[in-house]
């Protein structure tokens, strides 16, 4: 009996996260603009330098990575 309670404390059921729905966000223009660029620009607008700057950390990072690629 003892055997039977120990086994069933150790079974632990998880989630996966695969079974979780992500819809992708929307990049803006100038975000994508700005990751299709082959070379430095110097002639961006305060509004373009405020988006990019207001874009989440995650999303920017996620981007460098797949430009890497």
């Amino acid at each position: 009996m003892f055997q039977e309670s120990k086994s069933q404390s150790l079974v632990r059921k998880y989630g996966t996260v695969s079974s979780v729905s992500a819809a992708p966000t929307p990049q803006s223009a100038v975000f994508e603009r700005a990751l299709e660029a082959n070379a430095p620009r110097n002639n961006w607008k305060k509004e373009e330098i405020k988006e990019i700057y207001d874009t989440p950390l995650i999303k920017l990072a996620f981007a460098s990575v797949c430009s890497l690629n």
